[in-house]
This record gives structure tokens, sequence and C-alpha cells, in this order.
């Protein structure tokens, strides 16, 4: 689960000279992923899903800025993606950097916002989907071989989503998001290779000849 801050983005009428800047609100984002590791590195499916509110829409063409506080707005993400991460392990710590890529669903509804004279709305448009790109920077600690717990950082962006008012217009929203969270993992497999309970310790065999 991760926190998001610091979301801002632009959205352009067509036709308008300049684009309004939007603030979204802090909110929540939630994900999940199944992957392999190696030695220093992970490959990962993931799938998330992000809301938050629109707090603040600013801009109009030049020379005659607009601004709004009073917005009823949200924006629902779901994301589906691959992410790949350098994961060198220090002892019972794991640094992770990475990126990834891929395809998120997106909603934005009830919007209204003025460009110079004109007063934009959408209500309830039609889910567009979008290409999303994310940095992650991070670390896990190890509990055992089996778990391990830690922090991350994401910088996410999602752009060209076109979305249509009551007018039948096109909206364009460019989104970038800051995040940060923590994160578990959870080894389906370990490669060391494990006694049964009771069975003393392994110890070097021996080469040559026995007494």
């Amino acid at each position: 689960a991760s926190f998001v801050i610091g979301a801002r983005g632009e959205l352009v009428r067509n036709g308008a000279s300049s684009p309004s800047r939007v603030e979204f609100a802090p909110g929540l984002a939630a994900r999940g992923a199944l992957g392999v590791g190696f030695a220093n590195a992970r490959l990962e499916l993931e799938a998330g899903l992000q809301r938050y509110a629109v707090s603040q829409i600013e801009g109009g063409p030049s020379g005659a800025e607009t601004r709004s506080d009073d917005v009823d707005a949200d924006l629902t993400l779901l994301s589906f993606g691959v992410n790949a991460l350098y994961a060198p392990q220090f002892g019972p710590w794991r640094m992770l950097l990475g990126g990834g890529v891929g395809y998120a669903p997106v909603m934005l509804d009830s919007i209204a916002f003025t460009d110079g004279n004109t007063t934009t709305r959408v209500d309830d448009p039609e889910i567009d989907g979008v290409l999303n790109v994310q940095l992650i920077s991070g670390f896990e600690y190890a509990l055992n071989d089996w778990v391990a717990v830690g922090g991350e950082y994401r910088f996410a962006t999602s752009r060209n989503l076109n979305i249509s008012d009551e007018s039948g217009g096109t909206l364009t929203l460019q989104r970038r998001a800051h995040e940060f969270g923590g994160r578990a993992t959870f080894s389906l497999w370990s490669p060391k290779r494990r006694l049964p309970r009771g069975s003393p310790p392994e110890t070097g065999r021996r080469l040559g000849p026995q007494p």
C-alpha cells in the first residue's frame, strides 16, 4: 500500500491556448505483484489501484488566469504492468531500484473548470486507457527466508488521457504523481534446502578412504 502525495497534472481543452493546471489531494494506492527473483534482479507482473480527488484547478488562456479551489472530482486509475528491479542484497537488507511500464484504464468524473469565459464540465466520462510509466526505489529487510518488509518511493506518470465533456468536446489529461509506501514480499520458494525437523546439521563429505 502507498500514500500518494504531490500528484499534479495538466488538463487541456481542444482549442484552448494554454492548459489548466490540476492538483490532486493526497490519496491511497494498493498494489500486488507476482514475479521471479534472480541473484540481484527481479521481474514482476503488477496490478494496482489508485484513487484521489482533484483539489484545485488553475489556469486559462494567456492573460486570463483563473483558479478554482472548490472542485468536486475524483480520479480512479487501475494499472497493469511489468516491473524490472535491480535488487542487490547486503546481509538481511536488500536495495531496490528500477522501473515499470504498463496499461492504465483511468476515469475522471464530475469535474468543471473555467478557461477564460468558457466553462467546461465533465460528468461521468467513459473510461480511457493510457500508457503508465513509473520509476521505483526502495529497500527491504528479510525477517527470514520467506518474508521481507520495507518501504518504497515511486514516481509515476500517465499521458494523453482523452475524455469527453458534456458538449462533446475532447479533454486531454497528463498526470504525474509521487508515492511513498510500505511493501511486504513473500517468497513462494527459497533456494536454500531445508532439512526435516530434528535432523542433525549437514557436514562436509569426506573424500578418500574412510576409517
